[in-house]
């Protein structure tokens, strides 16, 4: 007998797919529609970036002697100066001079939570350069809270650098003053003039086709659920010979022709039985 796979190949596919291409069409103008209708009331974002140059100096003595040089490479330090950035005390900092939040504790959380969901800081390349960026409904919004990270950043660095002067001994503390990492800003942020919204001929025309894909689906596994044999070639993989022809089911019909015709057998019921013994003796 015949494998069911060989009734499931790329020409069943195609022909399940011609049979069902109105499930095809209508997973794609709905979703396209329900995409249309996202693009149309989604709000607006916007995102601004600042940009700092971060460099790690670190005290060096040699003899009686104390300088700053800037360490060599190490691909820890700038990982560890973007965790500070997002810090919560750096945050609480913006958060506060912003007025981004009410007092209470509650309020503070819901306004780091929400600051957090609209940051993004990441460093570019392999370079010193570090990106803030910052993504809100109003541009001008977005770029003052970039900056404002910024700011709040270099300035806990100069506050954790001021800490360790004023522990250290006399002839250290003026080399202290320049030793850790070092934050310039490249570039400020600025109010964005474009949306950062992705583009909404790309959402719709991904949601087209995603709906298409699941009414193609739909249509494969109506078909598969289908044990109706339509073709001979289903019938020959299902019982392993070789099928000659088809013939039209004509047991309805044959049982008519023996038993007579509805109308027929009607008539002759309402006929009283004298009434066919005459039609009998006239014949």
């Amino acid at each position: 007998m015949a494998s069911d796979a060989s009734l499931y190949d790329w020409r069943w596919m195609i022909r399940s797919a011609l049979k069902g291409f109105w499930l095809i069409l209508a997973g794609g103008v709905l979703c396209g529609a329900l995409a249309v209708a996202y693009v149309s009331l989604r709000p607006a974002l916007y995102t601004a970036s600042a940009v700092l140059n971060i460099t790690n100096l670190r005290l060096t003595t040699s003899g009686e002697d104390a300088f700053f040089t800037e360490s060599q490479f190490d691909p820890t330090f700038l990982e560890t100066q973007i965790e500070t950035i997002g810090s919560t005390p750096v945050l609480s900092n913006v958060i506060q001079t912003l007025k981004l939040g009410e007092p209470d504790a509650l309020d503070q959380q819901g306004a780091l939570k929400a600051l957090r969901g609209g940051l993004a800081i990441q460093r570019l390349g392999q370079s010193n350069l570090v990106e803030i960026r910052y993504t809100s409904g109003t541009p001008q919004h977005a770029a003052t809270v970039a900056n404002e990270v910024a700011r709040a950043y270099m300035a806990k660095q100069e506050s954790d650098r001021a800490e360790a002067v004023q522990s250290a001994s006399g002839w250290l503390r003026d080399r202290l003053r320049e030793a850790g990492p070092k934050a310039q800003v490249m570039s400020a942020a600025t109010p964005p003039v474009d949306k950062s919204n992705p583009r909404g001929l790309v959402i719709i025309a991904l949601a087209g086709i995603v709906g298409g894909a699941a009414g193609f689906v739909a249509a494969l596994t109506l078909a598969f659920l289908d044990r109706s044999f339509r073709r001979t070639d289903q019938l020959t993989s299902a019982v392993g010979v070789e099928c000659f022809g088809v013939i039209p089911n004509v047991q309805h019909d044959h049982a008519s022709s023996k038993q007579g015709s509805p109308a027929l057998l009607s008539e002759i019921a309402r006929r009283p039985r004298n009434a066919g013994m005459a039609d009998a003796a006239a014949g």
